[in-house]
């Protein structure tokens, strides 16, 4: 067909082996805007030791805590209710791994 040189039609898709895929690592702020207190929920392939940190727009930490993550879905509670009306970015370090979401304060 005319426009179509050079193109060709897949005969056959593979399909990969759940096991393995890899998942990247996520995180997700709610309520979004907040008043204070929050729910982080963070998927991880692996579990471990985790940093949950939330620093202002200027990159200055707020809150900082370490706890341990579960393979797969994992919800803290955060309380940021001293913190000022604004922008805060929720970041998570596993391992050298840092995974990051913005959180506003909307009081």
């Amino acid at each position: 067909k005319p426009g179509y040189s050079g193109m060709s039609i897949v005969d056959k898709i593979e399909s990969e082996p759940a096991e393995n895929i890899i998942m990247k690592s996520s995180v997700s702020v709610s309520p979004n805007p907040s008043t204070g207190f929050v729910n982080i929920k963070y998927n991880t392939t692996a579990g471990g030791k985790i940093q949950i940190t939330v620093v202002d727009k200027t990159g200055l930490p707020f809150y900082k805590k370490e706890v341990y993550a579960n393979k797969g879905e994992n919800n803290f509670k955060l309380d940021l209710s001293r913190a000022i009306s604004g922008m805060y970015y929720v970041e998570i370090m596993e391992g050298t791994n840092r995974t990051r979401s913005n959180c506003l304060i909307n009081r």
